[in-house]
């Protein structure tokens, strides 16, 4: 799991790379998948100077707090690497596997026309001195007091914001931190914001469904429109990454394998997917063309599989027998079984049960998650087959 928070910051018409920021916390602490992961490198975009006069100075700043399914459910964390003058933030500064502002800032460095700044309440953090290593700035600052990212975001063309509700627990912190980011952006004269968003599910079902690490990123969504910020808006789906650890198959006393150690209530209704890695090259293409994305709120998915479909793929990748449900009373093509419903989830013994439950509920809604736009944002995007079959070695031990 990670807390973060990105700034990146490009400046545009300098013989040297665009620097991007990156703002870390103070702990140490794991999160799902410990240390760095070199993983598979972004491809490439390059910049024209017509294009870097129009981009000027981008700043990216991130609030990155524990994420699960959607915004990643169980989030990890990820190695950031140098970008152009762009700045990251991130709240504890792990950057380990699966954080949205890893992605991001490893796409933007392996662009090279983004010069990075990592912004982090703890310079001598390891993963700070690895992005001063690979060429990033570092600058000390802390998210909870955003008047010490001024400095961070003074004269940034853009910004990258995501904040995380799971490492706050609290759904009016995480509000409040993302709006004093969105004002101080808008005080210094930010030129783009691109936020980790999702939607206001409490407002969309008139107070019907409460799913506070979704209904808190929503309204931070509409203070930056209220306040009249050029932003973009990005939704992601339930991570890839969650089948390594929080949906990884778990051994049954029978023989083979379930899905997670508890259900996952979708029954057959297709839930969207994406790998975070997969997230750095659509926020690189959406900063170099912000005009025709600047307004728009964007659901990204890479695929869209049923609970059972993703068990077909991990049997078959992994040379497993992996179920996604109990054997019981429903007939499917392959075996009777039985789906746990939300109102079983919502019961089960963890802490934000009830939060999850009313996600997956919203998830059968079937919320807009763009398949073709996505692609079209990052064209070499992995399906989850693809995914799997690149990270195998996570699931060595089964």
């Amino acid at each position: 799991m990670c807390a973060s928070s990105f700034n990146i910051s490009v400046k545009a018409g300098r013989p040297h790379p665009r620097a991007v920021n990156l703002a870390c916390g103070d702990d140490d602490g794991g999160g799902g998948g410990g240390g760095e992961e070199e993983g598979r490198h972004s491809p490439s975009f390059g910049m024209s100077s017509i294009v870097r006069e129009a981009c000027g100075d981008v700043r990216v700043v991130g609030l990155t707090l524990l994420q699960w399914p959607t915004g990643g459910v169980f989030g990890w964390r990820t190695s950031l690497r140098e970008l152009k003058d762009v700045s990251i933030a991130e709240e504890d500064g792990d950057f380990q596997r699966g954080a949205q502002g890893g992605s991001v800032a490893k796409a933007l460095l392996s662009d090279g026309s983004f010069h990075v700044r990592a912004v982090t309440r703890n310079p001598r953090k390891r993963a700070a001195r690895e992005l001063a290593r690979l060429g990033a700035e570092v600058v000390k600052a802390d998210l909870e007091r955003p008047e010490s990212l001024r400095l961070a975001l003074d004269g940034a063309s853009a910004i990258f914001l995501v904040t995380d509700y799971w490492e706050l627990g609290d759904k009016e912190r995480e509000v409040t931190q993302g709006k004093a980011v969105g004002d101080l952006a808008k005080k210094v004269g930010v030129r783009h914001v691109v936020f980790s968003g999702l939607e206001d599910v409490n407002r969309l079902t008139g107070g019907r469904l409460q799913v506070s690490h979704f209904d808190g990123k929503g309204e931070v969504e509409r203070h930056l429109r209220h306040i009249s910020l050029p932003a973009t808006c990005l939704r992601m789906p339930s991570y890839f990454e969650n089948f390594i650890e929080h949906f990884r198959p778990q051994p049954e006393p029978r023989g083979g394998y379930r899905l997670g150690e508890y259900e996952i209530p979708m029954a057959d209704i297709p839930m969207d997917g994406m790998s975070v890695e997969d997230l750095g090259p659509v926020v690189v293409t959406i900063l170099k063309n912000r005009s025709e994305y600047i307004g728009k709120d964007i659901g990204l998915s890479a695929e869209r599989l049923t609970i059972q479909q993703y068990a077909e793929v991990l049997s078959r990748q992994l040379k497993r027998s992996i179920r996604a449900a109990e054997v019981g009373t429903r007939l499917s093509a392959f075996a009777l079984f039985r789906c746990i419903s939300p109102e079983e989830y919502e019961k089960l013994p963890f802490p934000g049960a009830q939060d999850l439950a009313n996600m997956f509920r919203f998830y059968r809604m079937r919320p807009e998650r763009d398949l073709n736009l996505t692609r079209r944002l990052n064209p070499v995007v992995l399906g989850f087959e693809e995914w799997l079959s690149r990270n195998l070695h996570h699931f060595a031990d089964l």
